[in-house]
């Protein structure tokens, strides 16, 4: 009887794997260490900076590269922050600058 119970989830297991398909959901575009930087988080930063420079938008090899070593650079200054134990100011230390 155990036999015949392997056998059947065997078989559902191997229909459910036939039946269902992998989709990419995002791709990778960048890693940065164990950190990675998707192809939609560089699309949504050309789409950001574009908006706020009030430029054209524009995907080129060129552009989509300096939006990746923003990214990158964001991305050591947060992995630098969580390594290095900086102190956090207190709220009463930020208010002159805001």
């Amino acid at each position: 009887m155990t036999l015949m119970r392997q056998f059947a989830a065997a078989s559902i297991l191997i229909l459910v794997c036939c039946v269902s398909r992998a989709e990419i959901i995002d791709r990778i575009a960048v890693s940065v260490g164990n950190r990675v930087i998707t192809a939609t988080d560089l699309d949504r930063e050309i789409r950001v900076t574009a908006l706020l420079s009030g430029e054209k938008l524009d995907f080129s090899p060129s552009v989509k590269r300096a939006a990746a070593a923003r990214m990158v650079e964001q991305k050591l200054v947060e992995r630098e922050l969580d390594t290095s134990r900086y102190s956090v100011p207190s709220p009463s230390a930020i208010e002159p600058a805001l």
